[in-house]
């Protein structure tokens, strides 16, 4: 935008408002173009590519001379991805509810519906096609001795690594649940579930000098973080770091304390967040264990609170990208005044078939909220740079975009947000009236 002249801006700021999809200008050879920019996912490839549309050129008068397409209405249309196909009525149920409970079973689901048992299957099926749905565990790590979250962003002095070389060096380090590459601010944002400051001390230093980052100069910020809303998914490999500390009877410890793991409970935990959806038979049956031993495990941990719900992740939705805001607390009395309303922002979806936001988490170096919100159109980013300003007055805030997601992944789903911590904080603190008859996930 910075280099187009003035009537070409105004002309493109008008175009953008006349198209649902993404509109940019171009500057070939001295002429200025303006194209619609779409993103479509290949099923095959399993990822998501770029597409434009050319829509014709802007003159340096600002007048928009519109292309002159050829009549495509002999043409076989190209076949739509699933995540573009239109939102079908039982959807957003479906996503709500396998969002709540990802082993509802099917004729519980069904009286939700209206519909058969099998016809609910069959449209459980279609949903799982169209969105991509890979059902996880949603554990509360701080349920687990020793464990705590952690957030860590970095800069590079110079140069940034290419993301190969990031990407070797993250994806063996069974602490890290996300590393994503990100603009503003930062180069980096690593997620992290580690023990304590000494082992992320240790694990900075083994990135800094064993691995292909040790050519590139670089500041690491630290922090533990508090989640409120949502999580970042542990990868498998971090079960490999929570072997190591499953308990073993010995004559000093004959029981395990409040919050260690005995062996059939890291099993539990490790093949659910591999599949939440996984027959429990299996497990028994992989293990040798009694019939409904696993099950039985499941239901402890569910009690307990590690298990705070087996839910899903969406990964065939038309995301441009992630905003990642971090809102640094300047002011405590105006951050505190607008808690209200920040927590009524947090539960109030526009969109229905996932959550406003992806995660938000407190951390304290430095004093900040952050916040990670899906982008579908550019329209969205104004509303939550929007958002961002209103909720968290007493704040200076900044904004990046996560451009690649390196290791693990984010959490698209559509929770429901009468079961999330800052409706619970609604309730408890400023006692807000609850619904007499709350919603049922079997």
């Amino acid at each position: 935008m910075k280099s187009l002249p003035d009537k070409v801006k105004e002309a493109l700021i008008k175009l953008k408002a006349t198209h649902i999809h993404y509109v940019e200008a171009k500057s070939i050879k001295g002429r200025y173009y303006a194209f619609e920019v779409t993103g479509k996912w290949d099923k095959k490839l399993k990822k998501k590519f770029k597409v434009t549309h050319y829509l014709g050129r802007i003159r340096e008068d600002g007048a928009f001379l519109p292309a002159k397409h050829r009549n495509r209405t002999s043409q076989t249309p190209s076949p739509k991805s699933p995540a573009e196909e239109p939102v079908h009525k039982y959807d957003e149920v479906i996503l709500r509810n396998l969002t709540m409970n990802g082993r509802m079973p099917m004729p519980f689901l069904a009286k939700k519906l209206g519909l058969s048992v099998t016809a609910t299957r069959y449209q459980v099926n279609r949903v799982e096609e169209k969105y991509g749905i890979r059902y996880i565990a949603e554990i509360d790590f701080g349920r687990i001795i020793g464990y705590t979250t952690y957030v860590a962003f970095v800069k590079f002095v110079d140069k940034v690594p290419n993301a190969d070389d990031i990407r070797t060096a993250m994806q063996n380090e069974p602490s890290i649940s996300a590393a994503a590459l990100i603009s503003g601010t930062y180069d980096l944002a690593i997620f992290l579930i580690i023990t304590d400051n000494q082992q992320l001390l240790n694990l900075i230093n083994r990135l800094r000098t064993q691995t292909a980052l040790k050519d590139y100069e670089s500041l690491w910020y630290f922090s533990l973080r508090y989640n409120t809303y949502n999580f970042i998914p542990a990868r498998a490999k971090f079960f490999d770091l929570l072997e190591e500390k499953i308990w073993k009877k010995t004559a000093e410890q004959p029981r395990p304390k409040g919050g260690e793991l005995n062996y059939r409970e890291f099993i539990v935990l490790k093949e659910l967040t591999n599949d939440g959806k996984i027959n429990f038979s299996e497990i028994d049956k992989k293990y040798g264990w009694d019939s409904g031993a696993s099950q039985y495990t499941f239901h402890k941990l569910m009690e307990e609170g590690t298990i705070v719900r087996t839910t899903i992740t969406m990964e065939k939705l038309p995301i441009k990208y992630n905003a990642l805001f971090i809102a640094n607390i300047i002011d405590d009395e105006k951050f505190l005044k607008a808690r209200f309303h920040r927590l009524q922002m947090m539960i109030t979806d526009k969109n229905a078939l996932i959550n406003n936001y992806v995660f938000i988490a407190t951390i304290g170096t430095p004093y900040s909220q952050i916040y990670i919100c899906p982008i579908f159109e550019e329209s969205n980013l104004i509303d939550y740079k929007n958002d961002m300003q209103e909720i968290n007055k007493g704040s200076s805030i900044s904004m990046s975009i996560i451009t690649n997601v390196l290791v693990g992944n984010l959490c698209y789903r559509n929770l429901d947000n009468m079961y999330s911590y800052p409706y619970k904080t609604l309730v408890n603190e400023y006692k807000i009236p609850q619904p007499k008859q709350p919603v049922e996930y079997e």
